[in-house]
């Protein structure tokens, strides 16, 4: 006897074919009304498509500015980040007494 396993996944698979033949009966008449159409040669079709020049100089310069447009976006977020890490570095050495050593230099 099958197991509970196989016997659900040939069910699926027989529904599931049954469906696609279910599909395939009711598009037969739809299909036959359809007029035949002639079969252009792939090399004829590439020819046709292929009307741009294979090398542009403005896409080229495009991609190469593009290209360093990413790089200086990067540079940037790099020097930001170092930015932020001397600031805070900077603010740990100072402290919370920096603001009281000023007031008590004023008082002199």
């Amino acid at each position: 006897m099958k197991s509970n396993l196989e016997l659900i996944s040939f069910i699926v698979a027989l529904i599931s074919f049954l469906g696609m033949v279910v599909i395939i009966w009711r598009k037969i008449p739809v299909l036959l009304t359809l007029p035949e159409t002639e079969e252009k040669s792939p090399i004829l079709d590439l020819k046709t498509k292929r009307k741009k020049p294979l090398f542009s100089y403005e896409r080229f310069l495009e991609k190469i500015l593009m290209k360093i447009r990413i790089g200086v976006l990067k540079i940037e977020n790099l020097l930001f980040h170092k930015i932020q890490a001397l600031r805070k570095k900077n603010k740990e050495k100072i402290g919370n007494d920096y603001w009281k050593k000023i007031k008590e230099e004023l008082k002199k």
